[in-house]
């Protein structure tokens, strides 16, 4: 018969909290998450409607890169293969319990990396598990 001990559950369930506050310090850039609205606006710019889209979650992230997990893409550019690796957008937990599969994420900030600002993705993965630390997101380029 398999015992399992509760005391090594509860020493991760108090020590979640200082995890989190770990992860959350590594996310120093800000991201704007947005979800379709179903409607659109007239653009006077461009002479088109356009999409509207309703802010769900603004506030800290990091985008992390992710090498040889099997997941890569290659994308054919004026006649050269190039790798896409996959692209993972984390997120604090707690803060960001509503984005979802199909939003749209906008890099606002790129603190060690400035070509992130104005990069946009769609969410393509949500990631949900216990005792987890961060949000890790699927995305994918717009």
């Amino acid at each position: 018969m398999l015992v399992v001990s509760t005391w090594f559950g509860d020493d991760i369930e108090a020590a979640i909290p200082e995890l989190r506050a770990h992860a959350e310090a590594r996310m120093v850039d800000e991201v704007l998450v947005e979800a379709k609205t179903g409607k659109t606006r007239y653009n006077p710019e461009t002479g088109q409607d356009e999409e509207t889209f309703e802010e769900m979650y603004r506030g800290r992230c990091r985008w992390k890169q992710n090498g040889g997990t099997g997941e890569s893409q290659g994308v054919v550019v004026e006649g050269s293969t190039i790798t896409l690796l996959p692209l993972e957008l984390h997120l604090p937990v707690e803060a960001s319990a509503g984005v979802r599969e199909g939003m749209r994420a906008t890099a606002l900030t790129g603190v060690h990396d400035p070509a992130l600002v104005g990069r946009q993705v769609w969410i393509r993965r949500e990631h949900a598990a216990s005792q987890t630390t961060a949000r890790r997101l699927g995305v994918s380029e717009v």
